[in-house]
């Protein structure tokens, strides 16, 4: 009997107990997972609607911004109205080489007078082969070639410069016909280079026909490039100009 009570109340006292045991503290947090597999592009969106149109713009040698070429704003006065225009204080031919120079000088000589810029009377036409001058006529380093012409840096503006050289005349070709500025100065035998510039507002160009001097305190130079950002360098602009606006043809001594 004894017995017995004692293991009612043996059974009573464990009921009265929980079997599971206190919670342990939380264990470390584990290494993330790895990323898993990039989804499936979405699909693409709708266009959107076309936005307005803007301003109309205009040329920066357009001074008046009126869409017209006055003849104010063709700064150089080379008869176009191009980018070389807009060009702070740009060079333009030496004031004792003017578009008249050739007939002046001319006129001294049949004079027996050979003032300062003309050709002296002991002056000597430089002979050569009249070439064509492209990219690979140009050192890489100082822009010189076989003749006198090159390419002069001044701080971010480039120019041609042909030493020694002035404009003679000037002739209006069209672009089609531009090999024909060549031809002029192969029949002329004080023609020592030939320079065709295309204007950009027309189908033809200015063809230069240069003529030497011995006593020029200044040649003829002209802009041709300015530093492009993320482009290139001025005088890589000049060179990059060859064949299409520009085209020079000079002599190059045999």
């Amino acid at each position: 009997m004894i017995k017995m009570l004692t293991l009612l109340l043996l059974s009573l006292m464990l009921s009265g107990c929980p079997l599971d045991g206190d919670n342990g503290s939380a264990g470390p947090k584990g290494n993330t997972g790895a990323v898993g597999p990039k989804g499936d592009v979405g699909d693409k969106g709708d266009k959107g609607d076309v936005g307005d149109a803007g301003d109309r713009g205009f040329s920066c040698w357009d001074i008046n911004q009126d869409g017209v070429n006055d003849l104010n704003e063709d700064i150089n006065r080379d008869g176009g109205w191009t980018t070389l225009d807009c060009i702070p204080n740009i060079v333009k031919q030496h004031p004792e080489v003017a578009f008249n120079f050739q007939h002046l000088c001319t006129a001294f000589a049949e004079l027996g007078k050979y003032p300062a810029g003309c050709p002296s009377a002991s002056h000597v036409t430089p002979s050569g082969t009249l070439t064509l001058m492209d990219v690979d006529s140009f050192d890489s380093t100082d822009f010189t070639t076989c003749s006198n012409l090159s390419v002069k840096t001044d701080g971010t503006t480039a120019h041609w410069a042909l030493s020694g050289g002035f404009i003679a005349n000037t002739t209006i070709i069209p672009t089609l016909e531009s090999e024909n500025c060549q031809a002029i100065c192969a029949s002329d035998s004080k023609c020592v280079a030939s320079h065709w510039e295309k204007n950009p507002s027309a189908h033809s160009g200015a063809c230069k026909i240069m003529y030497h001097s011995d006593t020029l305190v200044k040649s003829y130079v002209r802009a041709c490039g300015i530093d492009i950002p993320g482009m290139g360098k001025a005088a890589e602009v000049c060179l990059l100009s060859l064949g299409s606006v520009s085209i020079w043809w000079a002599r190059c001594a045999n």
